[in-house]
């Protein structure tokens, strides 16, 4: 595996399948969460550090057999876990919600999936078709659509600038049409939480077949 930076012009290389080394697994938390973590040496954590401009960061990396946090909620099989990411293993995100949403804002074209950093992105035609998906096939494998995900300030955040926008899209235009009380008082909604039901290969291109709730 390969972290590169946009602001650096060198990279750093750490194994992506790594041994479990015991002497190298740190305490970590998440939320209210602790759970364990592989330090990737310091290599990796000088070259966040100078990165991010920030001293003292480590990488860690969760790897088999280290303690995790559950994932909740009715459509998630029992003994689903999850490491790092904030509520499920992976973000999916669709791309006709996305042109849609910068159809409502000016100024759009700085506006990338990127201010929502998903795991994965489907093309639809549908926008906002997530909104009843239940799970999701594709190539072979099977997720399971777990709830709609709450978006914060983050996403307002120039991914290249590294500052907020001023204008504070596009969380301000999703507050106008994409807040639903019963799920978030607050927080609008964009993409959704989705858990690994039945393992397989993803790559671009494949084709994605969704079903949906009742």
């Amino acid at each position: 595996m390969v972290l590169c930076s946009t602001y650096m012009s060198n990279e750093c290389k750490v194994p992506l399948h790594p041994n479990n080394r015991d002497e190298l697994v740190k305490k970590c938390r998440v939320w209210k969460d602790h759970i364990d973590g592989q330090d990737c040496g310091d290599d990796a954590g000088h070259w966040m550090s100078k990165c991010l401009e920030v001293e003292g960061l480590r990488l860690v990396m969760s790897l088999p057999g280290m303690k995790r946090r559950p994932v909740d909620g009715p459509n998630a099989p029992p003994g689903t876990v999850v490491a790092f990411p904030d509520n499920s293993p992976l973000l999916v995100v669709n791309a006709a919600s996305l042109a849609n949403l910068k159809t409502r804002i000016p100024n759009s074209e700085r506006i990338t999936k990127f201010n929502f950093r998903p795991n994965l992105v489907i093309e639809s035609d549908v926008p906002w078709d997530e909104d009843k998906w239940s799970s999701l096939q594709i190539g072979n494998s099977h997720l399971n659509v777990l709830e709609a995900c709450g978006r914060c300030v983050l996403t307002t955040v120039d991914y290249e600038q590294c500052e907020r926008r001023e204008d504070g899209e596009p969380l301000k235009t999703l507050k106008t049409f994409r807040v639903f009380p019963d799920i978030n008082k607050t927080a609008p909604m964009f993409g959704v939480y989705t858990c690994v039901v039945g393992t397989g290969r993803v790559k671009v291109g494949d084709s994605v077949y969704a079903t949906y709730t009742n």
